[in-house]
């Protein structure tokens, strides 16, 4: 069975703490990273530096997806196919919370940076359930793809300077069903035909008239 959206959600959200906290130089022990809506219940509950990666939308890769059939070998070695998974974009809102302004600034500088120097999350930290050929590409949103203006108000938050990036990923959503048995083996028999029975010429006996020089000569046998 293929896993769950929900799961796959979670292992993105696991992936994409683990990528920033290696790149981005976030040690577990001096800043925490949460997935959790920034609004005021948030905000009131943060006691320490922060980085908030809110996944504010879902929704489908027209321009990724591919359609077809994809095959494989199981374990032992029988062929099996599914259809191509579709593509999704994963749009986060990161924002950075702490008790000074600077070091908001600064957690958000070491975000951005690894954000621009990579465009595809790292092996190392892909999601244990996604294909060892799948890729998660990552980008900064465009202005077409930006949050709405409204975000803010729509989860009751405060205001905050942020960085929206999006994670484009095939979901697996198709069991791989097994083929038919791959032919191994062909026989077949070979036996003489009899020869053909003699055919009459139809023109046996016929005659042929042509004229020379004025007389009628047949040609043939009755």
């Amino acid at each position: 069975m293929p896993p769950s959206i929900g799961h796959v959600i979670e292992q993105v959200d696991t992936a994409l703490e683990s990528f920033l906290r290696r790149e981005a130089a976030l040690p577990a022990h001096e800043v925490e990273v949460s997935f959790d809506p920034p609004d005021k219940t948030f905000a009131s509950s943060v006691n320490r530096p922060t980085l908030n990666a809110f996944l504010w939308d879902i929704r489908r890769n027209g321009s990724y997806t591919s359609t077809g059939i994809v095959s494989r070998r199981d374990g032992d070695g029988r062929l099996e196919r599914r259809g191509s998974a579709p593509y999704v974009d994963l749009r986060y809102f990161v924002s950075a919370w702490a008790a000074d302004r600077r070091d908001e600034h600064r957690l958000l500088g070491q975000v951005l940076q690894c954000l621009l120097v990579h465009s595809v999350m790292p092996a190392q930290d892909m999601p244990p359930t996604m294909s060892e050929l799948a890729t998660i590409d990552i980008r900064l949103a465009t202005r077409d793809t930006r949050k709405p203006d409204s975000f803010w108000g729509a989860i009751d938050g405060k205001l905050k300077t942020g960085i929206e990036i999006e994670l484009t990923l095939p979901v697996d959503v198709f069991e791989w069903i097994p083929t038919a048995t791959e032919v191994s083996e062909i026989q077949g028999n070979v036996s003489r035909r009899p020869a053909p029975e003699p055919v009459a010429d139809p023109k046996a006996g016929q005659v042929t008239r042509r004229r020379n020089s004025g007389s009628v000569v047949a040609e043939g046998r009755r």
